[in-house]
């Protein structure tokens, strides 16, 4: 009978409704949908993998932990024994038989403190000068040399007062120096990089005009000083001659160091 009924359709020019298709899947859903099956498998791992992944990170984490704190360690133990070496050999070194290695040891121990004091003692009193310009409505750089200038007749007046003790001209030298030294370098520098920076040679001429300042006002003071030590019996003691050798030793502290730095600045400008 279906073959009866197909031949009669054919034989009447009949044809079979098409059959429907299926609509195409956009390229874009399918990719969306790969996207969440894969995150739908990485947020549903096993248990056993995330702790396992979990186990790692604490695992690295343990290690750098572990070599920082033996890092630290091991800084530690170098710097104490480092530290209990440098005293045993200063503790050999001030009581040995020969007196001219103590006197050479003290005086390293005494020169190596006296510039770390100058240079906390220079940092304070730039940042004490510089509050009180700000708040009188100047800055430090409008007064030129007026920490050096400061620094020079405060020490020639402590030297002054301990020329009768020797111990304490020595110290207030060999500190007052290096802090004065500091403060020419910081205020001889500015003067130097403001007015003497054209070219090199005029660099080189303004370390040598300022050096020769500082080198007159040294000589006035020495000339002060030798008036002073005859003013009262005619005759230089023996404690006078200390405090005029240790007076000389401050200034002689003071030039070179401003004499070095203002050099060195002018080469470094001839160099660039």
């Amino acid at each position: 009978a279906a073959r009866a009924a197909v031949a009669a359709a054919t034989a009447t020019g009949a044809t079979a409704p098409p059959a429907a298709t299926a609509a195409p899947v956009p390229i874009i859903a399918d990719a969306a949908a790969s996207e969440a099956a894969s995150s739908m498998r990485l947020t549903t791992l096993p248990p056993i993998v995330t702790e396992a992944g979990e186990a790692i990170a604490e695992d690295e984490e343990d290690g750098l932990s572990k070599e920082a704190s033996e890092a630290v360690t091991t800084t530690a133990v170098c710097a104490l024994m480092s530290i209990t070496t440098a005293i045993q050999v200063l503790l050999y070194l001030t009581n040995s038989r020969y007196i001219l290695v103590r006197l050479m040891t003290w005086r390293m121990v005494s020169d190596t403190i006296a510039t770390y004091l100058a240079v906390m003692m220079v940092d304070d009193f730039d940042l004490f000068a510089r509050h009180m310009f700000e708040e009188a409505g100047y800055t430090y750089e409008s007064v030129p040399c007026f920490g050096v200038l400061i620094a020079l007749l405060a020490s020639q007046f402590l030297l002054y007062q301990a020329k009768e003790k020797p111990l304490l001209t020595a110290a207030v030298s060999s500190l007052f120096g290096r802090a004065t030294g500091y403060l020419a370098v910081l205020d001889l520098g500015y003067l130097q990089a403001a007015f003497f920076a054209r070219n090199p040679l005029i660099a080189f001429l303004g370390a040598l005009v300022v050096s020769s300042l500082i080198v007159a006002l040294c000589w006035i003071t020495r000339c002060m000083r030798g008036a002073t030590a005859v003013l009262d019996d005619g005759q230089v003691s023996k404690v006078e001659k200390h405090w005029m050798r240790h007076c000389e030793d401050f200034e002689d502290d003071v030039v070179t160091m401003a004499l070095g730095s203002l050099l060195a600045q002018a080469m470094r400008f001839q160099a660039l």
